[in-house]
């Protein structure tokens, strides 16, 4: 019995579920039932449709996709003491056809026909906007058929509101819009002036990513400049912003997740992805019905597995991943709910439908954070490298600084150094030399000494032994010199078979001792190839009034007077 009531209360409840009583001004109806009837054929005149079964269904509407036609019908009775006018609005504004029927007392039918498939043809701009003006007198009831078909998903909530309310709420929703859109806008350029200032162009992606979104969210919303249209191609060629933003978006979240670096093959998988985008994307403009299907299946996928890249990246250490997988979380809930409730399988309403005007801000908000991110990984990547690089080039400088250095020495040594016997040459007993008589000349205190010495009959080792051996005896005669010979003392090869010791800081008595225990040496050793040889010594002691000229002059004499007076002797000259 319980059961039996209940029903026939529902079904009475249906009986009149459609009629809308305006009882008082400034009455809105948001939530209301209406009645359906699905034309599958798409060929039903209205007065054929009349005569069908209509179902009682919310004024939220979602069918999801489909090629049918659909009728709604519902009552709007004035019980006030007024004549009033209210607004019917559809808050979708993409729909292909909406023929919108008032049907008065006497069968008397007022019919306006809007949607995209029904723009004029001849170029005068027409409102995308679906709303249609009820008069009523007072006590009047009016009878509305509506007449819908979409090439994008069938989905919308109808609201009949009085002209006073229907512009409060219109301006609301347009300054809500505006802040969302204004704010989007900002981040967009930017984006656009940080990739004029560093040229990279993820920021380029972000921007065109960003605004192809935005282009689509406008034209759904009947946003300016998409509020108008003087053409069914100009108005479905919107569409296809949908298909390019997913593009973007793809290329954009290469570059994010470096999956060129760490993922090449799921790389080149999600080029390939993109470029099938821009490929429906063009397709869209000739048939958004079905392009618009495959592009719903696609997204079904590919936001969860750009989450799963996003995942897999943040894992291998790359961090501005974690502000994608943020942002793409609540994109993709939003997005979901969306797509869900475009298929039918949710019911239309203010979350479902507009959720992703928060979502997609959020992510939109994210992404510019993870590029300002980026870019301060990059600038610090930068001055890390240029540290880097500092201290390597300084250590380079130092190395080579060293290098030179030892190599300047190296040729300084060669420079004063003889070639054959390894003690020094002209140049460097020179040197030697002029240091000394610059200390005596400033210290008359500080004596020294110098001996030449030269080898006995060497002309004949070279003639008959050849000057080969006779360089080698060259060498031998060197080594004795070193060894017996104090650290203070310079010993050099003057010229040919000639030697020169300078002996600073000593007396004469000194220099005579250095030099005749040489010719002892010399005359005692046994040269390996040539035997036992002598040598001639000749010395003298710088003295005050000397010139350099002067003072070998005299040491030559010397050694002119030994080689004269019998050889292998010590001669020194004052």
């Amino acid at each position: 019995m319980n059961k039996f009531i209940i029903i026939l209360l529902l079904s009475f409840s249906f009986l009149f579920a459609s009629e809308l009583i305006i009882t008082k001004e400034g009455q809105i109806f948001d939530d209301f039932l209406i009645e359906m009837y699905e034309d599958t054929t798409a060929s039903l005149t209205l007065d054929e449709t009349k005569d069908k079964t209509f179902v009682p269904i919310s004024n939220s509407i979602s069918t999801g996709y489909s090629n049918s036609y659909y009728w709604y019908k519902f009552k709007l009775q004035n019980q006030t003491e007024k004549s009033l006018k209210y607004i019917f609005e559809s808050t979708e504004h993409l729909t292909h056809e909406m023929d919108f029927t008032i049907i008065s007392k006497g069968e008397k039918r007022v019919t306006y026909e809007k949607g995209i498939g029904r723009y004029n043809k001849e170029g005068v701009v027409e409102t995308t906007k679906l709303n249609f003006p009820i008069y009523l007198k007072k006590g009047e009831q009016k009878e509305i058929y509506i007449r819908h078909f979409s090439l994008y998903p069938n989905y919308t909530s109808f609201h009949i509101r009085d002209e006073s309310s229907f512009n409060e709420y219109t301006l609301k929703h347009d300054r809500f819009l505006s802040l969302y859109f204004g704010a989007v806008l900002a981040l967009i350029l930017y984006n656009l002036f940080i990739f004029f200032y560093s040229r990279d162009s993820t920021y380029l992606l972000y921007v065109l990513y960003v605004t192809s979104f935005i282009t689509w969210q406008m034209s759904m919303n009947g946003f300016p400049p998409f509020d108008t249209s003087s053409s069914i191609f100009r108005a479905y060629m919107l569409g296809s912003s949908v298909p390019f933003f997913i593009a973007f978006l793809l290329l954009f979240s290469r570059r994010i997740l470096e999956t060129e670096k760490l993922f090449p093959k799921i790389d080149q998988a999600i080029r390939y992805v993109a470029y099938l985008y821009f490929i429906l994307a063009i397709c869209s403009w000739f048939d958004s019905h079905t392009t618009f299907v495959i592009i719903n299946a696609l997204g079904t996928f590919l936001l969860p597995f750009l989450l799963y890249i996003g995942f897999k990246s943040y894992l291998c250490g790359n961090k501005i991943a974690l502000f994608y997988l943020i942002a793409q979380t609540t994109f993709l809930a939003t997005t979901t709910m969306l797509s869900l409730m475009a298929d039918g399988y949710l019911e239309y309403n203010i979350v479902t439908r507009h959720g992703i005007v928060v979502g997609s801000f959020l992510e939109i908000l994210l992404f510019s954070l993870a590029l300002a991110y980026r870019l301060r990984l990059l600038e610090d990547e930068k001055i890390g490298l240029m540290c880097q690089s500092k201290e390597e080039l300084t250590k380079l400088i130092d190395e080579r600084t060293k290098a030179l250095t030892e190599a300047n020495k190296e040729l300084e040594h060669l420079s004063v150094t003889d070639r054959l016997t390894s003690i020094a040459n002209r140049l460097g007993l020179d040197n030697v030399f002029e240091y000394e008589l610059h200390k005596f000349e400033r210290y008359e205190s500080n004596h020294f000494g110098v001996i030449l010495i030269d080898i006995d009959y060497f002309k004949k080792i070279n003639d008959m032994n050849g000057h080969q051996v006779g360089d080698n005896v060259l060498q031998e005669f060197a080594k004795i010199l070193k060894e017996n010979l104090r650290n203070s003392d310079t010993v050099g090869r003057w010229g040919g078979e000639e030697f020169l010791i300078i002996c600073p800081n000593t007396q004469r008595e000194g220099v005579l001792t250095i030099a005749e225990t040489l010719r002892e040496k010399i005359e005692a050793h046994n040269f390996k190839e040539v035997g036992n040889l002598t040598a001639s010594f000749g010395v003298s002691m710088m003295q005050m009034g000397d010139t350099k000229l002067s003072f070998f002059k005299r040491v030559d004499d010397a050694l002119y007077e030994a080689k004269q007076t019998g050889r292998n002797k010590v001669v020194f000259l004052k």
